[in-house]
Parts: C-alpha cells; structure tokens; sequence
C-alpha cells in the first residue's frame, strides 16, 4: 500500500476528486446514488468515503477478502 501512496500521492486529494468527478457523472447520467466498495482492512479508505457522505450497507467477500459496500444518496 505505501509504495502506491508513495506513487500516486496519497493525502493530495485525488481520491476526492475521483468520487467527485464519478458523482457529476452519475447525477449528469440521472442517477440518484453511487455506490462503492472498500477493503475492510483499507482504514484510510474507509475514513475518506464516510467523510464524503457514504454509508456502510453490508460486508461482502470478494476474492476471499471482506469488503464493505457504501453507498451515498446524490
């Protein structure tokens, strides 16, 4: 994980800037909610989609792993 925060410049508000720009799209698009899914092990992760209004709704396996699926009301 740090080798790509290290590359992609974790903490410089890119993340933010992708949800944002997924969420015009999806309003642009007529859709009323987006929906994620993150590592359950991710904490940074985690941390920015509660702060940008997304709400756990359940824990999956994916890949043998936990992932938790947020969604947020556009």
């Amino acid at each position: 994980m740090s080798y790509f925060c290290t590359y992609l410049g974790c903490g410089s508000g890119i993340g933010t800037a992708l949800i944002y720009a997924v969420e015009q799209r999806a309003q642009h698009v007529g859709q009323s909610k987006v929906a994620l899914l993150v590592d359950e092990e991710n904490a940074r992760a985690h941390r920015l989609y509660l702060h940008l209004g997304f709400k756990p709704e359940r824990s999956i396996n994916l890949y043998q792993q936990p992932h938790l699926h947020m969604i947020k009301n556009l």
